[in-house]
């Protein structure tokens, strides 16, 4: 274990992308079912700009106000947003939940390394040091998981 900060290259980047990624295949459904409501809430945001085109291009611009489509075409835009809010919603606290669960193993795995590690290496590193590196690298790892593969899907299926 290296206590000391270093850039990495761009393969030994990949290779702890890869390994850290590993930690997720055991949560592939969980995630595969949170980028399908991902896609519903991108395709209900998509779809709100489109009658909202409608709107203006069939009613306001040429004056015809007709009761019964403006308020098919409002409860349907109202519906788009509710289900996109709520898509979102349940989105990311399964994203948050997979992530959880994702730093609980991998903080059992570094724990059980810390602890097969030598006398000489605890002399050398200071205890507080070392648990405030793992909680706070489990930590930015959990983001990882959440904000950042989140983003990626997103923007990446747009």
């Amino acid at each position: 274990m290296k206590h000391t900060d270093e850039v990495l290259s761009g393969k030994q980047q990949r290779a702890i992308f890869v390994r850290l990624m590993g930690y997720a295949r055991v949560h592939i459904k969980k995630l595969i079912i949170a980028l399908a409501i991902m896609m519903v809430a991108a395709s209900a945001e998509l779809v709100q700009p489109i009658l909202i085109a409608h709107f203006i291009d069939d009613y306001l611009t040429p004056g015809v106000f007709l009761t019964e489509p403006l308020v098919m075409l409002a409860g349907l835009y109202l519906f788009l947003l509710i289900l996109a809010v709520c898509c979102q919603y349940f989105q990311s606290l399964l994203f948050q939940r997979i992530a959880l669960q994702i730093v609980q193993a991998l903080r059992i795995d570094v724990f059980r390394n810390v602890q097969k590690l030598g006398l000489s290496f605890f002399d050398r590193m200071p205890g507080g040091g070392l648990v405030s590196r793992i909680t706070n690298d489990t930590e930015a790892i959990k983001e990882l998981y959440l904000s950042v593969l989140a983003v990626f899907v997103q923007n990446g299926s747009l």
